[in-house]
């Protein structure tokens, strides 16, 4: 029996059993990181996931997202939908950022599109007619008031 943070620091290319008891508590990150601790040598591996009931709506979608896949970046995409991108300028971890236009999970080429805009308009400041000047002015004064900087470079 080991906690996490033990069994993450291990790197025992012999290791090829694990047992996660109430698996239904810990997140997807932590999940995928406990599987890549076994296989690492040349032997095949066997991870068991234990859960006990009452389990969660949450907890069987990432027990049901776990058992799904080994890719990492899946992993990543199911963890972020699931448990929201936490405040980008706050402090909390997890849930949904408010934001006004803009759904982080589903919204993703809209996201995109709007940091290409952004670049551009922070690399041509100096001509910028006045309804863009007007909008950089209007996300500086924003940022400012939460400490960020904006600017490109």
């Amino acid at each position: 029996m080991a906690t996490t943070v033990i069994e993450v620091g291990i790197d025992n290319p012999n290791a090829t059993v694990m047992l996660i008891e109430h698996g239904e508590r810990f997140g997807l990150a932590q999940l995928h990181q406990l599987r890549g601790r076994i296989g690492r040598g040349g032997k095949q591996a066997t991870l068991v996931t234990l859960a006990h009931e009452p389990i969660s709506d949450i907890g069987r979608q990432r027990l049901e997202y776990f058992v799904s896949t080994t890719d990492g970046f899946e992993i990543a995409e199911a963890d972020l939908e699931l448990r929201g991108p936490g405040e980008i300028f706050g402090l909390r971890q997890s849930g949904l950022p408010e934001l006004r236009a803009a759904n982080l999970s589903s919204d993703r080429d809209l996201m995109e599109s709007a940091r290409t805009l952004l670049e551009k308009l922070f690399a041509e400041l100096d001509t910028l007619d006045s309804d863009y000047r007007n909008l950089y002015n209007y996300l500086c004064e924003y940022a400012s008031r939460r400490s960020v900087t904006v600017g490109g470079g």
